[in-house]
């Protein structure tokens, strides 16, 4: 039988194949190519090279590596380890202890052990509920401040936007429940066929911002009179830049003050009943405001 030089060289001629078209290839440089033909294993660098070369070349024209693989080994034996060599010579045969052995525990270990674990899922569980209140709370606060600045920066004496009327079918007056006044006319609004009717009556230039059932409903200033209501909802969450200026009604009950004027409230809204929320302080006082944190 032939050398492994002489078969890969026969192989590759008989593919009609270039040396040059290889080394393209496999990107192995054509003068180690050259030297796996003619058994110069000298000019190869190292045993590890050297056979991985002439597997892939095997393989760039066709020849299964299996068939030459006798042939690597008798052309590139594996060189011995000196570490591997020098540990066996110094020490004797290495005891390993029995794997199941590893795994014997007494009770005592087990308790601590079951304990250990019952703490851990404490641990993760006391550390997610914390993430998630952080990350609601910081929603809150955006949201105040952003109401706070818009509230900021109103005009002291709105004047009136030019309103258009509404068909008579899809608009009802509303009545102010503290101050007996009627609301101004306004579309209402429908997002589901079941929940709470929520209306929201400006006695005041008052931004408010409402999202019920997950979605912005709208966001911007009310002016006296004006009034929004909205049916459908499930559950609501406003804004409001000036809690002394708007009343806020669920199936047509007032929930009563959400706070003074100038204060900035987020209200939900929920089966359960209304819970105020104050997150920004203004200078003017607020000792007379019952909410919750």
């Amino acid at each position: 039988m032939f050398g492994i030089g002489e078969q890969l060289r026969q192989a590759r001629l008989a593919k009609g194949v270039e040396l040059q078209e290889i080394a393209r290839e496999t990107r192995i440089s054509s003068r180690y190519l050259e030297a796996l033909e003619k058994e110069d294993f000298s000019v190869l660098p190292g045993v590890l090279f050297a056979r991985n070369f002439a597997r892939q070349y095997a393989a760039q024209i066709g020849l299964d590596p299996a068939v030459i693989e006798k042939h690597l080994e008798q052309a590139f034996p594996k060189e011995p380890d000196p570490v591997l060599e020098q540990i066996a010579t110094q020490r004797g045969p290495i005891h390993l202890q029995p794997l199941r052995d590893s795994f014997l525990f007494d009770s005592g270990s087990w308790r601590r052990a079951r304990w250990s674990a019952v703490a851990l899922v404490f641990v993760l569980g006391f550390c997610s509920a914390v993430y998630m209140g952080w990350q609601e709370m910081a929603g809150i606060f955006a949201e105040a401040r952003t109401s706070a600045r818009v509230q900021q920066t109103a005009p002291a004496t709105p004047t009136a936007a030019p309103t258009e009327a509404a068909p008579p079918s899809e608009s009802v007056p509303v009545t102010n429940a503290s101050s007996g006044e009627v609301a101004s006319a306004d579309t209402g609004i429908t997002i589901s066929a079941d929940g709470m009717a929520v209306q929201v009556v400006a006695s005041a230039p008052t931004w408010v911002s409402m999202s019920a059932n997950g979605k912005q409903i709208f966001s911007g200033i009310l002016e006296p009179n004006q009034r929004k209501l909205v049916s459908g909802v499930a559950r609501a969450k406003l804004v409001v830049g000036n809690a002394g200026g708007i009343e806020i009604l669920t199936n047509g009950k007032s929930i009563g003050p959400i706070g003074p004027p100038g204060q900035v409230r987020v209200v939900i809204l929920s089966p359960d009943g209304p819970q105020i929320l104050r997150k920004v302080k203004t200078s003017q006082p607020d000792s007379n405001t019952a909410s919750t944190d």
